[in-house]
């Protein structure tokens, strides 16, 4: 039967190099699979590139657009950063249908806080160039129909502002020939979700 030590603190020394500090050793690993208490560790105590919180939201609901405008595609994720020097990755996919019709297509961008995200600023993954689409998607010379979830993926590149909300908004556009471009057409849906990884 395995030894049982039941004490109601454990407190590291009160001064030297690790002070108020209690360690393991190493080779040995402390198994808390079966605590039932608050162990009170916080975020706080978390290291380097650890997931401090996610945020997910998903959409089935069918967007259609006729234009070359951007609409909303109906799929937003807001996320309130804790620390201002973390990153926060905001990825998904689009569930899509471009419909059969010659030099047809689709682009997607996205707003945070009511503010277009463009290239060469605070965050990564939009196409470098004047379009800063997050996802595109152009089939030029054919007639055909394509259907699928399409990828995307935006890293934050410069401080936050812990305690704000960011919101994000997916919108989209056809693509020159802009009959039926479609956003969960009934058989594709679409999710967003924000991760905020501590630095």
């Amino acid at each position: 039967m395995a030894s049982i030590l039941q004490v109601e603190q454990i407190q590291g020394p009160t001064s030297g190099a690790n002070a108020n500090t209690i360690q393991i050793p190493s080779g040995q690993t402390l198994d808390l699979t079966n605590a039932t208490r608050n162990l009170g560790l916080s975020t706080d105590d978390m290291p380097a590139g650890s997931v401090v919180q996610v945020i997910t939201s998903f959409s089935n609901t069918q967007v259609v657009n006729n234009t070359t405008s951007m609409v909303n595609a109906g799929l937003s994720v807001s996320i309130t950063p804790k620390y201002s020097t973390s990153k926060i990755i905001v990825d998904g996919h689009l569930g899509l249908n471009v419909a059969n019709t010659n030099n047809q297509g689709i682009g997607a961008r996205m707003t945070l806080n009511g503010t277009w995200l463009e290239s060469g600023g605070d965050w990564t993954g939009l196409s470098n160039n004047s379009n800063n689409f997050i996802l595109f998607y152009h089939d030029s010379g054919h007639s055909r129909d394509f259907y699928g979830q399409m990828p995307f993926m935006l890293t934050s590149t410069a401080q936050l502002t812990a305690g704000q909300a960011y919101n994000f908004i997916v919108k989209f556009r056809g693509w020159i020939n802009e009959s039926n471009t479609i956003i969960n057409p009934g058989y594709a849906s679409s999710t967003i979700r924000a991760t905020e990884i501590k630095q």
